[in-house]
């Protein structure tokens, strides 16, 4: 079994290493349930990367049966673009399982670093697109401030360096 080639620290997470990198063929807010169909047949104690990407497979059809026979189209057709995804990049599916695998072999201390690392992210792309508070204008005004305001991520770090 292949190992992951560089093994990035809770603060230097990449998010697009090449174990990863069936992903970004994802959009993202599919990326998190793509993930959990790999972590879950780990978390049954399958180890084997051609194991895991099968169980995905599996579990894939079986998804897409069951929702057709509920006549759940939407459903049917997001999970076979799933299927069609996984059976088009075979070496990401085995790579994105060898992650899996390697993931849910971290300790709980270093699986937990991860997630805050990530949610820590996540939260600054977030405040990047939203307006800056009134109270945070106000306060870089009062600290003495007279430029623009581009974001609550912008007004967040020009406090932090004026302070």
């Amino acid at each position: 079994m292949k190992t992951p080639k560089a093994v990035p620290t809770a603060t230097t997470i990449d998010f697009d290493d090449d174990q990863r990198r069936l992903l970004s063929r994802f959009e993202p807010r599919r990326r998190g349930h793509l993930a959990n169909l790999f972590l879950s047949p780990v978390r049954q104690v399958i180890s084997s990367v051609e194991q895991v990407v099968d169980s995905v497979r599996a579990e894939l059809q079986q998804a897409i049966a069951r929702n057709r026979r509920y006549r759940n189209f939407s459903t049917v057709q997001r999970k076979q673009e799933y299927l069609t995804l996984l059976e088009s990049h075979p070496e990401e599916a085995i790579d994105f399982a060898l992650w899996a695998v390697w993931y849910e072999n971290l300790s709980d201390e270093e699986r937990t670093a991860r997630k805050a690392e990530q949610g820590k992210l996540y939260r600054r792309q977030w405040m990047d697109t939203q307006p800056a508070t009134d109270k945070q204008v106000s306060y870089l005004r009062h600290l003495g401030w007279t430029g623009e305001v581009k974001s609550k991520l912008h007004a967040s770090e020009l406090i932090e360096r004026i302070r």
